[in-house]
């Protein structure tokens, strides 16, 4: 087994600087199973260096295992490629502006009535795609229910309402997001809208319990101070994202309408970077819930900024094969 030694009080375990969460989780040389951190601490050998002493237990052969990491790790975050594969994407459709107007255009549609239907989709919406594309063009869909036709109509008002925001280069404030989710509930919960809960709330099927609700002002003030503070300046943009999209919906600041509102400003967010929407499958719904629980839960974001990284690819792609450009550059 592994010796329990008592860390002096200074020694005891603290986040590391800058709070950055291990993306990858080492694991045992001997068997494979991921191991498990028993404790953090400064390395007491190195006090000059800023060398953070890591002790773990592989929870199958019970080895100890110690391991060092500067401060300034290689595991930020596994797929270095796929980032570099996005922005090289990026570049390939910002040389190409401006864009042709009737293509914008088309992409622009497409991707609203995508975007709709999926987010809505996510959340328990049995409207179809098609059923999606006719509401938005202001036909009422037999068999449904008015709940659902407004949640398609809210959805496209707030993302014209985030349009209106980069257009005007706003930044995100909580005026922004209350008004955002103010969209989305409006005509459904009139009573919640644009309003932070009053109330303790539960996520069913989730280990995570989001903050108390006299807690949520607060951790929404910090999330925004986070987002402009110098803390992100070293991060890709679509880790920033992903990173914001996750302790946004974590917090849970509204009674509903959390996952939508919360999607709404991860674009708002790609969008302000330069990058197109990423559009969350209602297929990838299981994928996407256990990226974000997995992110709650162990503080591990891999799978959150994997998954929408992949989603701003295929939307990069989209635009690309649109124009039929680039084709020899990738």
């Amino acid at each position: 087994m592994i010796d329990n030694k008592k860390l002096s009080p200074d020694s005891a375990a603290s986040p590391r600087p800058g709070n950055k969460p291990f993306y990858i989780k080492p694991n045992c040389r001997k068997c494979g199973a991921e191991l498990v951190l028993l404790d953090t601490f400064w390395n007491p050998d190195k006090p000059q260096e800023e060398i953070w002493h890591d002790e773990f237990i592989c929870p199958v052969c019970e080895d100890g295992i110690y391991m060092d990491w500067p401060e300034e790790s290689e595991m930020e975050f596994k797929n270095i490629e796929l980032f570099e594969r996005i922005d090289k994407k990026k570049k390939l459709l910002d040389d190409s502006r401006p864009l042709p107007p009737e293509v914008v255009e088309n992409l622009r549609e497409y991707l609203l009535i995508d975007w709709t239907y999926n987010s809505n989709a996510i959340e328990g919406n049995t409207l179809t795609l098609l059923e999606t594309k006719v509401v938005l063009e202001g036909i009422t869909i037999g068999g449904k229910s008015l709940r659902e036709h407004f949640e398609v109509i809210n959805h496209k008002e707030a993302v014209l309402y985030v349009e209106e925001l980069i257009a005007n280069k706003e930044s995100l404030t909580e005026h922004v997001i209350k008004q955002l989710h103010y969209l989305i509930l409006k005509n459904i919960r009139d009573r919640d809208a644009g309003k932070y809960r009053e109330v303790n709330v539960f996520i069913t099927g989730s280990k995570h319990v989001p903050p108390m609700n006299s807690l949520v002002p607060p951790r929404m003030r910090e999330l925004i101070d986070w987002l402009y503070s110098g803390e992100v300046k070293d991060l890709h943009s679509i880790e920033k994202v992903a990173r914001f999209h996750h302790d946004f919906v974590y917090i849970h600041p509204f009674i509903d309408g959390n996952g939508r509102t919360g999607r709404l400003l991860m674009n708002l967010l790609l969008m302000q970077d330069g990058y197109p929407v990423a559009v969350i499958k209602t297929a990838k719904r299981h994928e996407y819930y256990k990226a974000l629980e997995k992110a709650s839960i162990d503080n591990d974001y891999t799978d959150i900024i994997t998954l929408i990284a992949e989603e701003v690819e295929n939307s990069l792609d989209l635009f690309i094969k649109a124009l039929g450009i680039g084709e020899d550059k990738l």
